[in-house]
């Protein structure tokens, strides 16, 4: 089966083949994996961009334009360039696991899997899926995601070295993809990538198996 896409988008996976190669230092591979939170950084920052797109373990999703390694080993990445520094998802990597399953690579995806964080304020801020979003005041001192809303805590303006973090604290799967992919961009009453299809590894692997069989000319 082929589809046909407009020149524009054509470019932009171009772009991403270009970044896969600069990743791999030649052509891709199938498939690679890293477990190192150095190396997983070194990896997410050579695709970073807002070409590139995180998809949640709790439905929705975010650009991955930012990323960094705090000394405790947690990876931290943010939408926008500039705002590591007011807001962050915090995860504990454990593995980063690249997969191409077509004759092209507009499918081609990294599936982060992360492990557990303790809970900074529990029973307070933790959702159903496990993402803790609380205020950090500073390094170490935390309030309830309330605080962000209101900007004050306990009668006190939110210090300047405030974030909102967004942490999880169970283990959980985030799929990386370009923003071009059909896996993006294709939408129906049976399939949404908003809808966290990644979460189960047996589903994911049958659609994306299925998304990267359409040569795009």
């Amino acid at each position: 089966m082929t589809m046909a896409i407009d020149p524009e988008r054509k470019e932009k996976l171009e772009k991403w083949d270009a970044k896969l190669e600069t990743v791999f230092g030649g052509v891709a591979p199938a498939d690679a994996e890293w477990t190192s939170p150095e190396e997983i950084q070194r990896v997410l920052e050579l695709l970073s961009g807002r070409d590139v797109h995180v998809f949640l373990p709790g439905g929705g999703g975010e650009d991955l334009v930012s990323c960094r390694v705090t000394a405790e080993g947690l990876l931290e990445w943010s939408g926008e360039t500039d705002s590591l520094d007011r807001y962050a998802s915090v995860v504990k990597p454990l593995k980063l696991i690249f997969w191409n399953p077509g004759p092209q690579a507009h499918e081609a995806n990294f599936v982060l899997e992360v492990g557990t964080l303790r809970p900074e304020c529990p029973n307070k801020s933790v959702s159903d899926a496990g993402v803790e979003e609380i205020v950090e005041l500073k390094k170490g001192t935390y309030a309830p995601r309330s605080a962000w809303d209101a900007g004050e805590y306990k009668g006190s303006d939110l210090p300047d070295s405030a974030r909102l973090l967004c942490r999880a604290t169970r283990a959980a799967r985030y799929a990386i993809f370009n923003n071009e992919s059909i896996y993006s961009t294709f939408r129906n009453s049976q399939f949404d990538a908003y809808s966290a299809h990644h979460n189960d590894p047996v589903e994911f692997k049958k659609i994306v198996t299925e998304m990267a069989s359409i040569e795009l000319v």
